[in-house]
């Protein structure tokens, strides 16, 4: 993906400019934007629209350590902004806790083009055996989900390899 570029805007001074493809780290979450028409196969649960729950599954020889997050969207051609940028919400249903992401910077696609959002997610603990946790992804009135996927992230215990698990 060296030389794939993507529009990047940033909340803070309001500016849109085309770069190549970064990875942006805000509050523990590990972002980047880039074209494509679909939630990367290793995402291990997928939904067709905005929204996607599942059951917490942990084990006691693994850790939990957080999400990776992904929803593809498509903007109308002529925008350039988003006053109602993108965001992410995990509802803990169980626990009634609920954690939101709004982003300082977000990628517009091309025209006619659709865009991936990918966030890591760190957040040891969040979940215990048996939550029922429901993520829903947002963005303006005007702009379209097509897919969106959660793939929950395990280690092992210190002193073996670590990885991710389906």
């Amino acid at each position: 993906m060296a030389d794939v570029e993507a529009f990047i805007v940033n909340t803070i001074v309001w500016s849109r400019k085309k770069l190549p493809i970064q990875i942006l780290c805000e509050d523990y979450i590990f972002t980047t934007f880039f074209p494509g028409r679909d939630v990367p196969h290793w995402i291990s649960n997928k939904n067709s629209g905005s929204t996607i729950s599942f059951t917490a599954t942990l084990s006691p020889h693994l850790n939990f350590r957080g999400l990776n997050v992904c929803f593809v969207y498509t903007l109308p051609a002529d925008r350039e902004w988003l006053l109602e940028p993108v965001h992410f919400e995990i509802n803990n249903k169980s626990s009634g806790t609920k954690s939101v992401y709004r982003p300082r910077y977000y990628g517009l696609p091309e025209e006619g083009g659709d865009l991936v959002w990918l966030s890591h997610f760190f957040q040891a603990n969040q979940f215990t055996e048996g939550d029922e946790v429901e993520v829903s992804f947002g963005i303006t009135s005007d702009g379209q989900i097509k897919e969106c996927g959660v793939h929950l992230l395990y280690f092992v215990e210190e002193g073996q390899a670590s990885h991710a698990i389906p």
